[in-house]
């Protein structure tokens, strides 16, 4: 009580103003109220548009620009009273976000010069990130404990305690941020247009070598994230896709014999398990490690969505196409489905198509699902877009199968058909010849055969046979996009076309 007597009384002696929080009011009582309120409610294009809303005036005018900069310091403000206990964040988010507060109370009170009200406060947090692997936080706590033991208390032994501790936890910190600067390089490097995988790859295993050490060493969370995703890039690169499932499932025990458990580093590589034992076709154990991961979260965020889309497409791949469907069904009625990065949306429109594509074919029921319109799709999903991204092939294919499902019906679409898909054959024999996309290339190549062969099973069997063993000889390409790009397998597609054939 003495200590919280003492710190309300220096807080009083500051004679704080007003705190003003933004966007706690029931109505708008402040400027900065409405402000905040026609913000979200997406009023304001622009700043003439609040100037005129405010004062009649343009951006320019200098009332407008006082009451931007007014209402910018109030929503910084607001920042340190967000209740996170109210927010659906992970347990590890929680703490970091508290402890975050408190050390930078601390600060400020060793700034003022009352730094014996933040001991016991910088203990406590010492203490908790310590446990969280937070290093930075348990390097800041330690690093002001050790300098008021020496400077201000003047206690030698406690002095020495804290100050190891310092020492380790920089240590410790050092080997997190250069592993992340490592990581961030890598990244940038293989975010380019040009990528050079070699020199990608020789360059993570200069970083990986350093780094490596520093993982046996410390076996700290944020550590442990970057550098072992550095290990999965290198190989990655050596397409050794047993070797990549071998490394994740390393590193989610490591994760899970961790004493705190530290949920998002876990997703991530059960994801990276997911997607490697897609490509092993190891289905069951991808469908065990996204299934994992999914009951981690707390809210339905972007990766929650990521995951049901990798659990829709280990369930297309092992034939559970019921289940596929389930899983659309419920991500599509799913609040911020229809806010999804416009990438990702077109990513579930390709596997609503698909699963339409399996309801024609007699492979799934239609129930639930919504009348499928193949041109609305065509110009809602745009194919031949000015970047030609690796998308547009599983795009390209749902087209021609549906157009030569329809075409087996009547004379008229046929005729539609083939013209359709001449151009589509222009496209591919323009922008499919890289060796990474020959499954891809090998299979329109076969469908391009049915229209070729009257749409005669016999004959479009016999025209297709040279892509066929070209197809069959070759496993699915390993590939980052690989599991994007053959929603259903080939081999499966090409069934299901024939199985419409007479």
């Amino acid at each position: 009580m003495k200590r919280l007597k003492e710190l309300a009384q220096f807080i009083s002696k500051l004679k704080v103003s007003q705190i003003k929080i933004v966007g706690n009011s029931k109505s708008p009582k402040t400027r900065s109220d409405e402000f905040y309120k026609k913000l979200l409610a997406d009023e304001f294009q622009n700043d003439d548009d609040a100037a005129q809303y405010f004062f009649g005036t343009n951006g320019k005018d200098r009332n407008y620009q006082i009451l931007k900069k007014r209402f910018e310091s109030n929503l910084l403000s607001t920042i340190f009273f967000i209740d996170y206990k109210e927010n659906n964040l992970r347990v590890e988010q929680k703490v970091y976000y508290s402890l975050l507060k408190e050390i930078t109370a601390c600060k400020i009170l060793f700034v003022r010069g009352v730094p014996k009200l933040g001991v016991d406060i910088l203990m406590r947090a010492l203490k908790k990130a310590t446990l969280y692997h937070l290093t930075d936080i348990a390097y800041d706590a330690s690093k002001m404990l050790s300098r008021y033991y020496g400077n201000i208390n003047k206690n030698e032994k406690e002095f020495e305690y804290y100050h190891n501790i310092s020492v380790c936890k920089r240590q410790i910190l050092d080997a997190e941020l250069l592993s992340e600067e490592y990581y961030n390089r890598l990244f940038l490097m293989y975010r380019k247009e040009r990528i050079n995988l070699e020199q990608l790859n020789k360059q993570a295993q200069i970083y990986y070598n350093e780094i490596e050490p520093l993982l046996r060493k410390f076996p700290y969370n944020r550590l442990h994230l970057t550098g072992r995703l550095i290990q999965l890039l290198i190989i990655a690169s050596k397409r050794d896709l047993k070797g990549l499932l071998s490394a994740c499932n390393e590193a989610i025990d490591f994760f899970e014999s961790l004493e705190v458990r530290f949920v998002g580093s876990l997703q991530i590589y059960l994801q990276q398990k997911a997607l490697a034992c897609l490509q092993l076709k190891q289905f069951e154990e991808g469908k065990t490690a996204i299934i994992q991961s999914i009951a981690c979260y707390n809210n339905k965020n972007v990766n929650w969505f990521w995951d049901h889309y990798a659990y829709a497409l280990l369930s297309l791949h092992s034939k559970d196409y019921q289940k596929a469907k389930l899983i659309f069904i419920e991500v599509n009625a799913t609040q911020g489905f229809d806010k999804l990065p416009q990438h990702f949306m077109e990513c579930w429109r390709i596997i609503e198509a698909y699963l339409n594509y399996l309801s024609v074919t007699g492979k799934i029921t239609n129930e639930n699902l919504k009348y499928f319109r193949l041109q609305k799709f065509i110009n809602e999903v745009p194919v031949f877009a000015s970047d030609k991204r690796v998308m547009n092939i599983p795009i390209l294919v749902i087209q021609i199968l549906f157009l030569l499902h329809e075409a087996k019906t009547s004379q008229s679409k046929q005729d539609i058909a083939i013209d359709r898909i001449n151009a589509i054959e222009q496209y591919c024999s323009r922008y499919l010849r890289r060796s990474n996309n020959f499954r891809s290339n090998c299979f329109i190549k076969m469908l391009l055969q049915i229209p070729a062969g009257h749409f005669n099973k016999i004959a479009v069997k016999r025209k297709a046979e040279e892509y066929i063993k070209k197809l069959y000889s070759e496993e699915m390409s390993f590939a980052t996009q690989s599991f994007e790009i053959e929603i259903v397998p080939y081999e499966v597609l090409w069934e299901l076309a024939l199985e419409s054939l007479l």
